[in-house]
């Protein structure tokens, strides 16, 4: 397998595009993988790669041809290496004519190539593979330093004692969890943090990130917070876990129905949705 852009080299598709400008009409050009497959029903099948060695391109001719093969098509391909310095032709083109050159190459050689025709065509490049999608980015979490300081807020506002939601007892660090209560714990000290922000005028506030995740005991995440400063964002959480002591325990039962009223409010629970942002108030 090629690699998907070499050293120096343009990416893939900003090659591509500029070989569907360069070569015109009659062409089809179709991003491969570490190589772009050009093919024109007379002219044939062509493998270019967006850099200056002429050995991968060889090896994505050879790719290329694989291809066809395939697909039922028995056809030599061309290779094109592209040079933003010196060139090699036919094979290394200089990327700032590569349009005409690949043309003019392929002319010339098609007098002495197999027939080609545009039924083979569409049969090659319409079975050709795309390129592999990029491997998805990593969750991403919020700062740890302020989820460290989120969980030593709700432990002395515990004072030693654990949390209970649904009969079971909790740990500060379960409650502060971002993948555990922190998402509930947030929109719920967001819910009765709301009314002093809106009275000062939008100062004080804060931005709570949320992402769905399947492994999260609540289907979603934390994966940002942005406090306009960070004495506002634990003042609420302090004040929410203490107004949730009653007999001597502290009862979190509330602060879950208030997350489960939010995502119902927001047509959040269907489980399939993009990142919710949540803006207490504008930060300041």
């Amino acid at each position: 397998m090629l690699s998907g852009n070499s050293s120096g080299g343009m990416a893939l598709p900003d090659l591509a595009a500029a070989l569907v400008e360069g070569l015109g009409e009659g062409f089809t050009v179709r991003a491969a993988s570490g190589y772009v497959a050009i093919g024109h029903p007379v002219l044939g099948l062509a493998a270019v790669v967006p850099s200056d060695d002429e050995t991968d391109a060889m090896a994505a001719a050879a790719e290329l041809t694989a291809q066809a093969a395939k697909a039922g098509v028995t056809y030599p391909s061309m290779h094109f290496a592209v040079s933003s310095a010196g060139v090699k032709p036919p094979w290394v083109v200089r990327a700032s004519s590569m349009g005409v050159d690949i043309l003019s190459a392929m002319a010339r050689a098609s007098a002495t190539r197999p027939p080609f025709d545009a039924e083979s065509l569409s049969r090659v490049l319409g079975a050709l593979a795309a390129p592999p999608a990029p491997a998805a980015p990593r969750p991403t979490d919020p700062d740890k330093s302020l989820v460290r300081m989120i969980e030593a807020c709700v432990e002395r506002a515990l004072g030693g004692q654990g949390a209970w939601v649904a009969g079971v007892e909790l740990s500060a660090a379960d409650v502060a969890g971002p993948r555990f209560m922190l998402p509930a714990l947030l929109i719920a000290a967001a819910d009765k943090w709301a009314i002093p922000v809106v009275a000062s005028k939008g100062k004080g506030g804060f931005l709570i990130r949320l992402s769905p995740d399947p492994e999260s005991i609540l289907g979603y995440r934390v994966s940002g917070i942005d406090p306009s400063a960070p004495l506002l964002l634990f003042l609420p959480i302090v004040n929410l876990v203490r107004r949730s002591f009653s007999k001597g325990e502290c009862d979190l039962n509330e602060m879950i129905e208030v997350f489960a009223r939010f995502l119902r409010s927001n047509g959040l629970d269907s489980g399939a949705i993009d990142d919710v942002d949540v803006r207490v108030a504008t930060s300041a």
